[in-house]
């Protein structure tokens, strides 16, 4: 009786961590697949053969995109599709990644199906694989001990940034237009804080009507009230009270 009782409570308990795994799984999976970005994972054998494990819904909607970009492959298949002046920099990573088992994150330009470079953020983080073989005579193993004896497990991301990229660069395209404006008009332009009046910029007009230097200005405070020159710039007597 006792030994029925103790199955019946064993299965009763291996029923629940299994729908607890299941759940869990369930979830894992809902989260990668809503994700901006293709969520893989693969295993790189002692041999040095990899393995896919799992990815995540997007699969289909890269290879589209990158056709000639398959899980797993290592770096040096990878890098044909680098942009060329991308390419040190990622076989470099990459490699030191695999040698020291760091997490690894990288942005560059991959080649896409329309010939066209997309900025691709990647991100991986190896974790040696729980097999035997882990100790020698009951001295654990260095990472670089584990990669050489084990495989190793590949997590990784990769998100299409270019969108971001494009709009920071037309960020920056914009900024430069403005800067060229505000350093080219023949109106002297000063710009301060509303909260204490403090002067954050002034271009070099500015500078020829007032008669002080952009960091004397900068370091100075305006009464737009009514609209005198800058207030608080040392005349000298020393006095910082306005004209």
């Amino acid at each position: 009786m006792a030994v029925l009782l103790w199955q019946a409570a064993l299965r009763g308990e291996l029923s629940r961590r299994t729908q607890a795994l299941v759940a869990e799984q369930a979830r894992s999976t809902a989260i990668a697949d809503n994700l901006p970005g293709l969520v893989f994972g693969y295993r790189v054998h002692a041999d040095n053969t990899r393995s896919v494990l799992y990815f995540n819904n997007r699969l289909s909607e890269w290879k589209a995109r990158f056709p000639r970009f398959n899980v797993g492959d290592a770096c040096e298949a990878v890098v044909e599709l680098v942009h060329p002046d991308d390419q040190r920099a990622f076989l470099a990573q990459s490699r030191d990644a695999a040698e020291t088992l760091c997490r690894f994150q990288h942005e560059l330009r991959l080649l896409a199906a329309d010939g066209t470079w997309r900025w691709v953020q990647f991100i991986i983080t190896p974790s040696p694989d729980p097999l035997p073989g882990r100790s020698v005579a009951g001295v654990p193993l260095g990472k670089s001990q584990l990669h050489s004896r084990g495989s190793v497990v590949w997590h990784g991301t990769l998100i299409d940034v270019t969108p971001i990229r494009q709009l920071s660069d037309q960020l920056h395209a914009s900024e430069r237009g403005y800067r060229a404006v505000f350093e080219g008009s023949r109106d002297a332009i000063i710009i301060h804080r509303t909260s204490d009046r403090r002067i954050v910029a002034a271009n070099r007009a500015a500078t020829e009507v007032f008669g002080f230097s952009r960091d004397e200005l900068v370091a100075a405070s305006v009464d737009v009230r009514s609209a005198r020159p800058p207030l608080g710039l040392p005349t000298s007597e020393g006095d910082n009270s306005p004209a």
